[in-house]
């Protein structure tokens, strides 16, 4: 009785995963099919999205004020060792900050343009909705980043109300074709391609 109610259990379950498997490549700003990666991801995860990508940029803008700051201090020499140099450093000692710069600074452009496309298509994905409410709800939660007392004040709502629009907004949503899963992307690249 026991490996039958398994197996029930692992057949809903492979194809609950099944069904919100995601494909997902970026290429200079387009969205293809890549057969080879698959992720899967819930609806709340494809809408936190958003907020977590744009703290991932202010970080980043953080650390590029912090380097540049450094590739203009100068660098005092310690007198109180004895340096045996064998080979000598031709480059200028702040070069490798602005390498450091040049770099972040790639990195920062391609979050903010997947940025822009995750924002675009998360709206799109909410205005697709029919109740205004939910569609308000979504959009205040994880677009604005709002917190839900802030909701509920201005939708005039109660907490418990919010929550019931915020449940049947998510039971309502249908993810795109081909989502943006920022998980499944190298922010870090620096020629031009986002996802693998």
């Amino acid at each position: 009785h026991e490996s039958i109610k398994s197996q029930r259990e692992n057949s809903r379950c492979t194809d609950r995963i099944s069904e919100s498997k995601i494909k997902v490549t970026r290429k200079r700003g387009s969205i293809e099919n890549l057969p080879q990666m698959e992720v899967s991801m819930d609806k709340k995860e494809y809408l936190k999205q958003h907020r977590l990508l744009n703290r991932i940029i202010e970080l980043d803008l953080e650390e590029l004020k912090r380097i540049r700051e450094l590739s203009v201090s100068v660098s005092s020499i310690a007198f109180d060792r004895d340096y045996v140099q064998t080979t000598r450093n031709t480059r200028a000692p702040f070069e490798k900050w602005l390498d450091k710069i040049n770099i972040l600074e790639i990195k920062i452009a391609n979050e903010v343009n997947l940025f822009m496309d995750l924002k675009l298509q998360i709206l799109e994905t909410i205005e697709q909705l029919e109740s205004i409410d939910e569609k308000l709800v979504l959009n205040y939660r994880y677009v604005k980043g709002l917190e839900w007392d802030e909701i509920c004040s201005l939708l005039f709502a109660s907490e418990r109300t919010i929550y019931r629009w915020h449940g049947n907004a998510l039971a309502k949503l249908k993810l795109p074709e081909n989502p943006i899963n920022i998980k499944s992307c190298q922010l870090m690249a620096v020629d031009g391609s986002d996802c693998q």
